[in-house]
């Protein structure tokens, strides 16, 4: 299986710099597995055949998912 490419947004990655050091390595962990892997707490979004949502603890982040590209770009991060 080739892995995805994984691309964050300026936003997303501002997010990511702003929380606490434990919380991003988490987050930024999740989101290495999911391009790797394909492993991970993914949710799609109903109606949306591309967006999809990722659960890392008391966080979500907001992609979409690149089939012909194998990209992953992340749109934002937040805290739920």
């Amino acid at each position: 299986m080739r892995s995805w490419q994984l691309r964050w947004s300026i936003g997303a990655e501002t997010t990511l710099r702003s929380i606490p050091w434990r919380d991003a390595a988490r987050v930024d962990a999740a989101m290495i597995r999911l391009a790797a892997t394909g492993e991970g707490p993914l949710e799609r979004i109903p109606d949306d055949p591309i967006g999809a949502w990722v659960r890392v603890g008391m966080y979500r982040v907001r992609i979409i998912l690149d089939r012909q590209e194998k990209l992953i770009s992340v749109l934002y991060v937040w805290r739920s």
